[in-house]
């Protein structure tokens, strides 16, 4: 059977200035966020009882999170 992407995971950028990108958001947007990012959590469309979260999170350009990549932005994916 073919695996298939069921949600958003996360979306993960760099940026010079994490914090002021947080506080550009929370004010302009009411996303709050702590030094990790953001959470947001939500339901699966075919079973209200189960949950999951996608994260939205702002890293130092300088991060090594992103390695062996050089992109500046990254998408994970819930697969099944």
């Amino acid at each position: 059977m073919k695996k298939r992407v069921t949600a958003i995971g996360g979306i993960f950028f760099k940026s010079k200035e994490p914090k002021k990108i947080y506080d550009w958001y929370a004010k302009h947007l009411g996303i709050t966020s702590n030094e990790y990012g953001s959470v947001f959590k939500w339901r699966h469309i075919d079973d209200q009882e189960k949950t999951g979260y996608t994260v939205w999170s702002a890293f130092k350009d300088d991060t090594k999170y992103f390695d062996p990549g050089k992109k500046e932005f990254m998408i994970n994916y819930h697969v099944e």
